[in-house]
């Protein structure tokens, strides 16, 4: 017998095309469940990115934004633009997991505190 299991909440931080694609992939699975991202882009850049992808064409989904989230067929995902990655707090967001696609970090040591 198959159990169905909860989507994972997942947080992104990374370049915008990564944090695109790992969007539009949510879009059409129940395992993941992308609940924040972080990154440069705002979230109209974001949006728009989204509804008309150029490699990966329209998603075909209702999407919103306002000045902190975007928001695909009602699902609230919000984003952020810190450059520490120490300061974010994925917890606030319900993640579960994180991935970090910025390529800048290849290990879980913090910086020494000054």
């Amino acid at each position: 017998m198959a159990y169905a299991s909860a989507p994972t909440a997942t947080a992104v931080s990374g370049r915008t095309h990564r944090r695109v694609a790992l969007n539009r992939a949510e879009a059409d699975t129940q395992s993941v469940d992308v609940v924040a991202v972080n990154g440069v882009a705002p979230p109209p850049t974001l949006a728009h990115l989204l509804e008309y992808g150029s490699t990966l064409g329209r998603i075909g989904r209702e999407i919103s934004h306002d000045d902190t989230s975007i928001t695909i067929d009602g699902r609230l995902i919000v984003v952020t633009a810190e450059r520490d990655r120490w300061a974010l707090q994925w917890s606030n967001y319900g993640s579960d997991i994180v991935v970090n696609s910025t390529g800048r970090f290849r290990d879980a040591t913090p910086p020494p505190h000054t």
